[in-house]
């Protein structure tokens, strides 16, 4: 009998023919980089402290803004401003 297995890059399916087993296989495109994520954050100015401390630089906007973009080579962090920034916060919020 053929060895049933299958490498992390395809979907396999086996398939029992008349008198022996088929495998069928579709290559998947794989995810290689994520350029960027975006945080919602409490506090802007200590967040942009955070990331620049970590050696991200600042490429849009700043402290004082809703949105802001730092980049640490080609990967970016997009900060927005949570709109609760007092009380109590909603989960996933940092």
């Amino acid at each position: 009998m053929a060895q049933m297995e299958c490498n992390d890059s395809q979907r396999c399916a086996w398939k029992v023919g008349s008198n022996h087993l088929i495998h069928y296989a579709e290559i998947l495109p794989m995810m290689h980089h994520i350029s960027a994520v975006t945080f919602v954050v409490r506090a802007m100015p200590e967040a942009i402290t955070f990331y620049t401390t970590l050696g991200f630089t600042l490429v849009y906007s700043g402290p004082e803004n809703q949105f802001t973009t730092l980049q640490a080579g080609d990967a970016f962090v997009n900060l927005t401003l949570s709109p609760l920034r007092c009380g109590k916060v909603d989960r996933g919020t940092l």
